[in-house]
């Protein structure tokens, strides 16, 4: 049976990632910041396993990282994020959190992927993907959401940076957009997330080595660092 980690699954696209890979009878791990905010996810059918994570806790994440280390994990999704300050502009921006947003979106996310390489170096579809945004990227001109944009532009260069060094076992890490996803915080959006998750799993099935270190969104299509 194949197996999946995906970080931030208590609800939105973790949610729904982790309920499509269950319907495909894949076994998942799915990791939540509060057990008490899981209770829609307790609730699917299927080969699951529920663990609490702070992703902002390198402790947790290496005690995590320490219990599944037998184990075969086929992907990693690192899904998990935080966008409290959603356009907020530099006299608004709440400086004092930066290093919260980084710990969460940029360092955790690394961490993670150091940690369970040797897991997913050995099984069989060996990829690492973690969810970009195209708030991180240069070319987009946006005004606002310094803490949010920052540490996912540092994602970026991070996972990027890892996919040469990671390739060397195997490993294919990609670096995703999910679209405009319509959810609680952006209800104006038009991309269902069933929408989006199937097609991020559609480009999984196929991932090959030439999408090593690729920033690609659902539909597979490139996007600009």
């Amino acid at each position: 049976m194949s197996t999946i980690l995906i970080t931030g699954a208590n609800g939105g696209i973790g949610f729904e990632l982790s309920k499509q890979y269950l319907q495909k009878g894949w076994r998942v791990i799915a990791t939540c910041r509060n057990l008490d905010n899981a209770k829609e996810l307790m609730l699917l059918k299927g080969d699951l396993v529920i663990e609490t994570l702070e992703m902002q806790s390198l402790g947790q994440i290496n005690q995590l990282a320490q219990k599944y280390a037998s184990d075969s994990i086929d992907i990693l999704f690192i899904n998990a994020g935080i966008n409290h300050q959603m356009g907020a502009l530099a006299l608004d921006t709440e400086v004092d959190r930066w290093q919260e947003y980084f710990s969460t979106n940029t360092i955790g996310p690394f961490q993670m992927a150091i940690q369970f390489a040797p897991m997913v170096a050995n099984s069989n579809k060996k990829i690492i993907v973690a969810m970009g945004s195209m708030a991180g990227s240069m070319s987009n001109e946006m005004k606002g959401s310094y803490l949010y944009r920052s540490s996912k532009a540092a994602l970026h260069v991070v996972m990027k940076n890892l996919a040469k060094e990671l390739h060397d076992k195997g490993i294919i890490t990609l670096v995703m957009h999910p679209g405009r996803v319509k959810g609680p915080i952006t209800p104006n959006n038009p991309l269902p997330v069933y929408d989006s998750v199937k097609g991020m799993i559609n480009l999984i099935d196929h991932a090959d080595e030439k999408m090593n270190g690729c920033f690609l969104n659902y539909l597979g299509e490139p996007m600009p660092w």
